[in-house]
């Protein structure tokens, strides 16, 4: 931009609107009775809406996209970048104030990510809780492809990035390449399901600050890789979730017991950096916890094979079994519940089928053609 003859970089803000298109995609509230209705309109349609404790305006529209607007809330603000006028040489130093609030505009779009998946977790979460029913999780959005606006009133622009696989998908799903193209159906999500996943998402936006954001996030993440077979990347994320609510469930003790003895129990800063340091690591906290009776037989279990799969993946690459993925799983569910986080995250794998089912039936059809091909398994 140009102004009196110099370059002027202009002032910048950051989304005051911003959301995701989930994937796998659904119908909110009501499917369209004519493939006709797959356009901006639908697009537009707001099915459910929720005003969050913190400020955030949350609204489901009716295509399956999910939108924030930050205009109002204490967390995830709506920043603005500073412009400045660019000198006439080149090469030049950004001013101070730009980079600082390039900086903050970042790290504010990807905690605006981290709440979006949070609520990914809320979604499929209350779909069982209210509906009893369990489905595919949706996959995890990044802050550089999330979908943004100027503000509600406004769709969200139609994206063309080969990067963009969610940009790709919504444009393929809603007809913009091809407008005579009908996709297969999609899952309709009820209004009931979506207002609880909103209120499970201000619950958690509320929590002692926001510090339950990245730990559920952690463990939806953790979650995803599971489902996608990669168990040593899902213990790795998930166990760290573990550590985390461990050492907080440690620190209650430590602050329970220092109320319950009064005064005469006042503990010297030295003693609690002591209890607090790296001599008592998770594996002892684990232990500690449980001989006060503050985790459960099963619990105790669950995270010591979590702690143990970790090791193995961490040192030696030796990937974890399912049973172990699925005992993290398990005790990151039983230690967010105690804090009215009730998750319910779906396990197994993504995709349908048996993954080798196609060779199976080239075999058939062309199994002779193939050479080298081995009609059984060779026997060890």
């Amino acid at each position: 931009m140009k102004d009196g003859g110099h370059d002027v970089e202009p002032d910048r803000v950051s989304a005051v609107v911003e959301g995701y298109f989930r994937i796998p995609a659904v119908w909110i509230g009501q499917a369209p009775s004519d493939p006709s209705e797959l356009g901006v309109n639908v697009r537009q349609q707001i099915a459910c809406r929720s005003s969050l404790s913190c400020g955030i305006e949350a609204y489901a529209m009716r295509n399956g996209m999910f939108l924030f607007d930050f205009l109002s809330s204490s967390i995830g603000k709506v920043l603005r970048v500073p412009g400045f006028e660019k000198p006439e040489t080149a090469p030049y130093t950004l001013p101070h104030a730009h980079v600082v609030a390039a900086a903050q505009v970042e790290a504010v779009s990807m905690f605006r990510a981290q709440i979006m998946n949070v609520h990914q977790a809320c979604l499929i979460s209350s779909e069982w809780i209210v509906e009893r029913r369990a489905t595919s999780m949706g996959f995890p959005v990044a802050a550089w492809n999330t979908v943004r606006s100027i503000g509600i009133a406004y769709p969200p622009p139609d994206y063309h990035d080969t990067e963009d696989t969610y940009a790709l998908a919504r444009n393929v799903l809603e007809g913009i390449y091809a407008p005579t193209f009908v996709p297969g159906p999609r899952r309709v999500l009820e209004t009931e399901v979506v207002d609880h996943s909103f209120r499970m998402l201000d619950h958690i936006l509320g929590l002692e600050g926001g510090w339950y954001i990245p730990i559920v996030e952690a463990a939806y993440q953790s979650a995803c890789r599971s489902i996608e077979l990669r168990s040593g990347e899902s213990i790795a994320v998930g166990w760290t979730v573990c550590e985390q609510l461990v050492s907080k469930e440690w620190k209650d003790l430590l602050s329970m017991n220092h109320s319950a003895r009064g005064v005469e129990a006042n503990m010297s800063s030295d003693r609690r950096k002591k209890l607090l340091g790296r001599d008592y690591t998770a594996s002892v906290m684990v232990e500690m916890l449980e001989l006060h009776g503050k985790l459960s037989g099963p619990l105790y279990n669950n995270l010591e094979s979590a702690r143990k799969a970790r090791n193995n993946w961490a040192h030696d690459m030796d990937a974890p079994s399912s049973a172990e993925v699925s005992a993290c799983q398990q005790a990151i569910k039983e230690l967010l519940a105690r804090k009215g986080i009730h998750l319910s995250l779906q396990h197994g794998f993504r995709g349908a089928g048996n993954a080798g089912w196609p060779l199976s039936i080239f075999h058939e059809v062309h199994g002779d053609q193939i050479p080298g091909f081995m009609s059984e398994p060779e026997s060890n």
